[in-house]
Formats: structure tokens, sequence, C-alpha cells
């Protein structure tokens, strides 16, 4: 600690001398490294100016003029480094050939970025990194089986490097990285199995860094890659391990974002009661950020999503009394975009508990959907039916036939003709709904509440439906 101390000392005196009369090619030097883009360009070409054979900063200007897109200049760079090089130098000359292949790939020139990666490679072929970025270069020009030798070598290579390891399992993820790129690879090659192990590593050795992206391959990836279960092992782990990260409104963002994809696959598989809880979570994360960061519009939309889905849970979970709760706290959110206005008219318009019903506010909402996108049947079908439940019968029959979309289009039409007086178009709309619920959704328990209520309106017979049920 001792030795550290007066290594930090030393530095910091090194750079308040340059501060004060830079002289030394050192001096302009250490005053680039403060600096940033052009004004440490500046300082870099003064070092040269003063010693024209100062190695580090033809490097720091190349790696300056490489991100900064002014390749010719970036070139000159390390062309002059690597021409004033001694030939015992490995470690930097090594570097400074990797700079250059990395170089030569943005330009798109992958010849010459091949053979600055292979010079890397012959100056140290004991160092993985050089290996690492040669395998995606091989990756890029389609030769994926020298991708695949070329990411081996370097996982051999870190595996055989004991501090390295050491490293990684403090959660770095370097070799995580590899395992990740070597995945694809394998995949490219229809290497499935190998592919999923490595992908299945990747997550492993780095989960905050991959875990999304391996999961997303579970479930939205090519049908070999399809697993339902991984993804929700993986998710779980993620949504754990973030529980720990909270520091920033950041991090809470990116524990939610795991929430929602936890809560879709629960939701999707049927767990109806965790996904609740995955989505209540969500919901809560994004009401906080919402509240402290009221200018954040991504949070503004996620907290409406988080009522949407949360709602929807419920309700498939028969939960009526919590989700007609939860609709009352959504009502009031100060938000507009026509998705969430589109879902609020819905429920209003249709709640099976008619006291939460509100279709003039039903009304309203659907109108500001239409606004925004005016050719979208679902508003027109909202619309329709808010305005049947407002008495609004001849609005109700307008808005609906512009479209008539869905099954509960014509269950509506039916009702609102039968209103009308309009016998005869009344029957004929309840039979074509009945026949498009017997092809499309036979078993849909909403669909049979409205068949119930159309046909006692209509005075037919035997209706086939079913009663709410609940689970409270």
């Amino acid at each position: 600690m001792k030795r550290s101390g007066q290594k930090a000392t030393a530095k910091v005196e090194e750079q308040r001398a340059a501060e004060a009369e830079p002289q030394t090619a050192l001096d302009h030097f250490l005053l680039g490294e403060r600096a940033r883009g052009a004004d440490a360009i500046a300082h870099y070409t003064a070092a040269l100016r003063v010693e024209a054979d100062h190695v580090p900063s033809f490097l720091r200007m190349g790696d300056l003029y490489r991100r900064g897109k002014h390749p010719e200049q970036a070139q000159l760079c390390y062309t002059a480094a690597l021409g004033l090089l001694p030939d015992d130098a490995i470690s930097i000359t090594r570097k400074t050939y990797g700079y250059r292949g990395i170089l030569y790939q943005d330009m798109g020139d992958l010849a010459l970025a091949l053979a600055a990666f292979t010079a890397a490679r012959d100056v140290d072929p004991q160092r993985w990194s050089t290996y690492a970025l040669r395998g995606l270069l091989y990756h890029e020009m389609k030769n994926y089986q020298k991708a695949v030798d070329d990411f081996s070598e370097a996982l051999k290579l870190i595996e055989d490097h004991k501090a390295a390891v050491a490293r990684l399992r403090r959660g770095h993820g370097t070799a995580a990285e590899v395992y990740m790129n070597r995945g694809h690879s394998y995949r490219e090659l229809g290497q499935f199995e190998a592919a999923a192990a490595d992908f299945d590593r990747a997550a492993q050795l780095g989960p905050l860094r991959f875990g999304d992206e391996v999961a997303l391959l579970y479930v939205m990836g090519r049908e070999e890659f399809r697993n339902p279960a991984k993804a929700l092992a993986l998710y779980r782990t993620l949504v754990a391990a973030r529980r720990k990260q909270l520091d920033s409104p950041s991090l809470r963002n990116a524990l939610a974002k795991n929430l929602h994809s936890l809560g879709h696959l629960l939701e999707t598989s049927g767990r109806l009661d965790e996904a609740e809880q995955a989505f209540a979570e969500f919901l809560s994360i994004y009401k906080k950020l919402a509240a402290e960061l009221p200018d954040e519009a991504n949070y503004q939309e996620n907290t409406a999503r988080g009522y949407i889905r949360l709602i929807t849970v419920l309700r498939k979970n028969r939960r009526w009394a919590k989700a007609g709760t939860v609709l009352g706290e959504a009502r009031k959110l100060k938000y507009q975009h026509p998705n969430f206005s589109a879902d609020l008219a819905w429920w209003l318009a249709t709640w099976p508990d008619e006291k939460l019903r509100d279709p003039r506010r039903a009304i309203e909402l659907a109108k500001e959907a239409i606004k925004v996108q005016s050719n979208n049947p679902g508003h027109w079908s909202n619309l329709g039916t808010a305005h049947y439940r407002a008495g609004n019968w001849p609005e109700a029959v307008a808005a609906l036939e512009k479209y008539n979309d869905h099954v509960h289009d014509a269950f509506f039409l039916a009702m609102a003709h039968w209103q009308l007086d309009n016998k005869e178009k009344a029957r004929n709309y309840f039979d074509e709904a009945v026949k498009r619920m017997r092809k499309r959704d036979p078993d849909d328990e909403e669909l049979a509440r409205f068949r119930a209520e159309a046909a006692a309106l209509l005075e037919i017979k035997k209706p086939s439906g079913s009663k709410t049920k609940t689970n409270e």
C-alpha cells in the first residue's frame, strides 16, 4: 500500500509540473492524457515536436483518430509507432498491430485487418485477446470454423492464465464474451448443441452482461434454441442479481425490464400468481421512477405498461376485485398513448362489474386513440362498444359497422340494432357473431358473457355462456 501511494503521489507531482510549464515530451503527453478530443491531440502533437520518436503519443493519437472516424490519420500514427518500436517491445508492438487491425476492420478492409491481427499473433502468440479479435474478424468474413478455432485458442489461454481466471470469477466477463462469440459461430455452423453450451457458459460467467441476450435467444431465437424453462431460470437469476444493485435509476430500470420479461414467461406458462408478483414489482419500480423523474418519458410509458400488464394477468386469474382496484388507479394516470387509451376504454365499457364501468370516459379515451390511429379497427370497436354502453345506439352502430372486425363487434351490433327496433338485422348480426365465435375462439369467457347478454336482450332461448368466475 505504501509503495502504491508513493507512485500515485509521484504521478500527481508530474502532472502538476507539466501543467505549470510543459517542457518535455512527457509533460505534453501527461496533459494529453487529461484532455479530450482535439485538445488531447494538440498536446500529443506538442509532445512529438519535442521528441519526434515519442511512441506513446503516436499510439494515443492513433486511437483518438480511430475513434473519431479519421482512419487515414490513425493509420499514419500506427505505422509511425511500429517503425519506431524496438524488437523487444513485444507487448506494445502486439497492441499496435491489434489497434491497426481494428482500424482496418472498421474501414471494411478485412484482408488488411486479418494481416494485422495475424502479425499481432506472431509477435505474441500467448495473448488471448489477439485470438479473440481475429475470431470476430473471421466470423465477419463468414469463415466460421476458423472463428471457432481462434475463440477456442483464446479460451484455452484464458484458462491457462490464473490471474485472468481469478478476474473472470469476480464477474468481469472476459471469458463470457469469448464464449458468447464462439456460440454465435457454432450457431452459423449448425452445431446447435455446442452453441447452446457456450451461451449457457457465457450467461453463467457474465449474467448481468449476457444474461438478457441469452434469455432472448431461448425465447425468440431459432427453433433449435428455444427453451422457455432455461429462459425462465435465467430471468430469475437476473432479477435476483439486479435486486442487489439499485443505486441508480438506470439499474432500477434494468431490474424492471427483467421483471417484465419474467412476468411474460410466467404468464404464458400459466403461473399467474407469480406473474402477478413480477408485474406488480415492475409497476412499483416505474411508479417511483416516474415520480422522481417526471420528465423522463420512458418511465411514464412503462408505468402505463405496468398497469396494463398487471390488470391483464389479474383478469386472467379471475381476481376481479383486485383488478378493479388497479383499474381505478390506472384511470387516474395522466398519460396519453393510443394503446393505453384503448385498453382503458375497453375495460371501462365492458368490465363485468357494472359499478366499475364508465362509458362516458370510455368514449373520450376511444376518441383520443382514434385521433392518433384513425385506421385502427380496434379503436373504432372500443368507441362503438362504449357508445352502446352509454345508450347511444345510432353512434354505436356507426362506429361498429366501420370495420366490424372483431367477434364482439357483431354481438354489440346485434344489441344496438335491437335497441333501434331493427329486429331482423339484430338477429342476423347475432347469428354472424355466433359463427365467428365458434370458428375463432369458442371457449373465450368474455365472448360467452357478451353472447349471453345479447341472447337475453334478443329473447333467444338457451344461450350458451358461462358466469364470470373468481378466485377471490
